[in-house]
């Protein structure tokens, strides 16, 4: 059977279409997952190795650093967005599961609370630990209070009027 003119024209449209959409520069967004660690739980939060991951989405797996200074386990989902189809220009949310620490702790002597959180991931087991300091000042009439906390990742919250 001979193919008309209209099928021939309408074949090679759709070809172009399809060509034309694959390369063009619109955000897309993939379901992915946390295919491996490449680093271990217990790396200083300072390290430019803690929060390095290897992501697997849609048909591409990328290396990302996370900075969300969590430690996330192999198999978690994350959102990956990638901006004008440009594979160099991702970024990677991963989807939390609100988990509780193991416990928090008063450090008198730190005038900090500590959390412990247990992390599973690459067959060990790893107990992180995470300093929230406060400066705490002495009022004239003798209570306290919090000026300011100092988190894991050197950010400062300031308060006022946080009497203890």
């Amino acid at each position: 059977m001979q193919r008309n003119l209209f099928e021939t024209i309408a074949d090679l449209t759709n070809q172009m279409v399809k060509h034309k959409l694959k390369k063009a520069s619109f955000d897309k967004s993939y379901s992915g997952i946390i295919s491996d660690i490449l680093f271990e739980p217990d790396t200083p939060i300072d390290s430019s190795k803690f929060g390095t991951y290897k992501i697997r989405f849609g048909t591409a797996e990328k290396i990302v650093r996370l900075n969300d200074d969590f430690v996330h386990e192999i198999g978690e989902r994350v959102e990956v967005h990638v901006y004008e189809n440009n594979p160099n220009h991702i970024v990677v949310e991963p989807v939390i599961k609100s988990i509780p620490p193991k416990r928090i702790d008063y450090d008198k002597d730190k005038n900090a609370y500590v959390e412990h959180r247990i992390v599973k991931t690459k067959g060990k087991t790893y107990e992180t630990i995470k300093e929230y300091k406060n400066t705490v000042k002495e009022n004239d009439d003798g209570s306290y209070e919090v000026t300011e906390m100092k988190l894991p990742d050197d950010h400062t919250i300031k308060f006022e009027g946080f009497d203890i």
